[in-house]
């Protein structure tokens, strides 16, 4: 009975136990250093780091497998090197935006500056003119302060925190036209506001609406022959701030790539197109949108809505 019972199990134990045998030595001959680097690869990801290679020389699957993990880590590489170069670039040219971005309200102040120092030797400066005078210059140099600030945490412009408050609309033409009539002054420019609004409350952050104006401005004023114009228009939907100049307009390519981050057709003067880009997420922050156009008369439109 007990070699009957025999003579049936044993041939599946002996089937059972050559299988496990056959699988540990095909791991082994086969699998383990595969699998090894594959876990020794994983670990380095898991760490950040790429700098690492795996070398297997198995025509098999496995050795394909570790072939075709070895092509990922060498594109998350490449992609890594070209992230890294890429911030550094934009690194760079948020930087050289500081000038860029700090121009309008320095001019601003030094335009008031050296109208006081023309004023007193004129003893013709009254009180009332001085208070509005030291009005402007302390606005100029809280934008200033608040450029420095988005300056600070501009490799991260979603993180800039937008503060709407209501702002009377006469307030902010008076104002602009304050600020850039001494802009274009100084340029050699004559400046014109043509305002076609009836509203009388804007909810907005002011400080970064005047931000993105002094930029399109500044550039409207550098392309400019003459003059340039603002525009103010309201509709049921929204309102609309539109800078014209009067020199050549926008080229086809800039047509074309304007609408890219950093994109400049002059960047050879130093100009890097950094403050429409800019203006540019400002405006989405303030849900609005910036277009660039031709004038059917000649010259180049830049429109905030």
């Amino acid at each position: 009975w007990t070699a009957g019972v025999l003579m049936a199990a044993l041939p599946t134990v002996y089937a059972a136990a050559a299988a496990v045998i056959t699988a540990r030595i095909y791991y082994r001959i086969k699998l383990r250093t595969p699998f090894q680097l594959l876990k020794t690869g994983m670990e380095h990801i898991s760490d950040q780091n790429l700098d690492f290679q795996l070398r297997c020389t198995q025509e098999d699957e496995a050795g394909m497998l570790c072939r075709m993990f070895e092509e990922i880590r060498k594109d998350m590489g490449f992609s890594a090197v070209c992230v890294g170069r890429e911030m550094l670039q934009e690194r760079k040219l948020l930087t050289a935006s500081v000038s860029h971005d700090l121009r309008t309200p320095i001019t601003v102040v030094k335009g008031y500056l050296e109208y006081l120092q023309k004023a007193e030797k004129s003893e013709k400066l009254s009180e009332e003119v001085l208070i509005r005078i030291i009005s402007e210059m302390q606005q100029a140099v809280a934008r200033m302060e608040r450029y420095i600030d988005c300056v600070r945490d501009i490799q991260n412009l979603d993180d800039i925190e937008i503060r709407k408050e209501p702002c009377r609309m006469i307030d902010l033409k008076a104002d602009i036209e304050r600020s850039f009539s001494l802009i274009a002054e100084k340029r050699g420019r004559k400046f014109q506001i043509q305002d076609h609004f009836r509203r009388e409350i804007l909810y907005t952050d002011r400080d970064m609406l005047m931000r993105i104006l002094e930029n399109i401005f500044d550039n409207a004023v550098r392309y400019s022959k003459n003059s340039v114009i603002l525009r103010i228009e309201e509709n049921t939907e929204n309102m609309s701030f539109t800078v014209k100049d009067d020199g050549n307009g926008f080229s086809e390519e800039s047509l074309q790539k304007a609408e890219g981050y950093f994109y400049s057709s002059d960047k050879e003067n130093g100009h890097y197109g950094i403050g429409l880009s800019v203006s540019r997420v400002l405006c989405e922050k303030l849900n609005g949108t910036i277009s660039i156009y031709n004038d059917k008369n000649g010259g180049a439109c830049v429109r905030l809505r």
